[in-house]
């Protein structure tokens, strides 16, 4: 086995970062204990059913250049959704220090209840919200107001959305292969749309959000 490894710690809110310490701390001593150096630790905020975990993706570019191990602290902590957790432990050496010789049955069967786990949360969560409305219960303030800063700081989050947006990153890639040798507007969004790429809202590329992506990664 390969003593050297990227770690990956992930918690689904910024409210939830205070458990990152404690996967860290459950990692390290894992590869203190078994000699392993850690060369990489990758961090992220985000809901574990994103079908585009960023970081998560960048660091298995690194991994597969590295050719080392990849470790979690529990498979709900790499990701919560079953076809891309399965497309990893397929691919990659992958420890989990909850069990660290788990199988790789297991380690599907762990991820496939991962989501479901999940799913079942959400559908309490909107069953919920049905019954208060049924009831008359006024979810939210139909009459609030919002202050300059409130408004910003949305700004901010929608264009923090827009550059994460899994469809957005997947056309970035194409577009700079594209500008090489065209840099007609038009002749882009063509050819994106012939390979099947879609905007963030599942629509057709056309001149404007062809350059709008193009202002927005600086390319």
């Amino acid at each position: 086995m390969s003593k050297t490894a990227i770690v990956y710690y992930r918690a689904s809110t910024s409210g939830q970062k205070h458990t990152i310490d404690r996967q860290k701390e459950i990692i390290k001593e894992y590869c203190t204990k078994n000699g392993i150096d850690i060369i990489l630790e990758v961090e992220e905020i985000c809901s574990g059913m994103k079908k585009y975990q960023i970081n998560l993706c960048n660091l298995l570019d690194v991994l597969e250049k590295e050719k080392c191990i990849l470790i979690c602290s529990c498979p709900d902590r790499l990701t919560r959704e079953y076809t891309f957790g399965k497309y990893i432990v397929e691919n990659y050496n992958v420890i989990f220090c909850s069990d660290p010789s788990m199988s790789h049955e297991t380690k599907l069967n762990e991820l496939y209840f991962a989501e479901k786990e999940v799913k079942k949360i959400r559908e309490r969560t909107k069953n919920i919200l049905n019954h208060l409305k049924e009831n008359g219960v006024k979810l939210g303030n139909p009459n609030a107001t919002f202050t300059k800063e409130q408004i910003e700081k949305a700004h901010i989050v929608t264009k923090e959305r827009a550059n994460k947006n899994e469809n957005n990153i997947k056309a970035k890639i194409f577009i700079q292969s594209l500008l090489i040798s065209t840099k007609n507007y038009s002749e882009i969004a063509r050819k994106l749309n012939e390979n099947g790429f879609k905007t963030r809202k599942n629509k057709e590329f056309c001149c404007t959000t062809v350059k709008r992506l193009i202002k927005r990664y600086n390319l």
